[in-house]
């Protein structure tokens, strides 16, 4: 199959996934689970150089085990989020600040320590870090679809070339957070005012 063809469908699923995890990440365990196996599956996938279909078989089967994974250790779930969601923004950082040229083995050690650190986090303090994790994974996950959906001129937010580049992508990636982030936060007081 024409990658171009898997491109647009694959593209679409991408942003769609990074939209429900940046602006709406801490609202259900399982869902983020599932978006965030999808998320870290396709990255990996992405960094390994599979194409656009072999890419999405490969993320639905990362949300199938995130999911799967969550529903087995439901007590541990708050870890696996946040080491999910923390792996899959590892590779985002990696791949920014020019690391993206080293070996695969360095970026899944880097994703496994990220991704530890954040799960230990996200269990301790539930709620307001699952919200910014979810949100800098989101958002990184629609920059990377931004990126597959229009490849000539928007190709430098899933991986840039330059400094220029990566700053300007990076700024994005944190804006975009900030935001997501906000939008949780808002929804988090919502919740907690009508509880109480």
């Amino acid at each position: 199959m024409d990658p171009a063809q898997t491109a647009l469908p694959a593209g679409v699923l991408l942003l769609l996934v990074g939209l429900v995890l940046c602006f709406a990440g801490g609202r259900s365990l399982r869902l983020t689970a599932l978006c965030v196996g999808f998320a870290l599956a396709w990255a990996f996938a992405d960094l390994l150089g599979a194409d656009g279909l072999v890419g999405l078989v490969i993320a639905v089967a990362g949300a199938i085990a995130g999911l799967v994974l969550v529903s087995l250790v439901f007590r541990f779930a708050m870890w696996v989020i946040g080491g999910l969601a923390g792996a899959t923004i590892a590779l985002k950082i990696y791949v920014h600040v020019g690391l993206g040229e080293g070996s695969a083995l360095v970026a899944v050690l880097f994703a496994a320590a990220l991704g530890l650190i954040l799960g230990f986090l996200a269990d301790r303090h539930r709620a307001p870090l699952l919200a910014a994790v979810t949100a800098l994974s989101g958002a990184s996950i629609i920059l990377n679809a931004l990126a597959t959906l229009a490849p000539t001129g928007l190709g430098f937010l899933g991986q840039p070339t330059t400094g220029a580049q990566s700053a300007l992508a990076t700024a994005a990636w944190v804006i975009l957070a900030v935001v997501g982030w906000l939008v949780q936060n808002r929804a988090l007081r919502t919740r907690a005012e009508r509880v109480s």
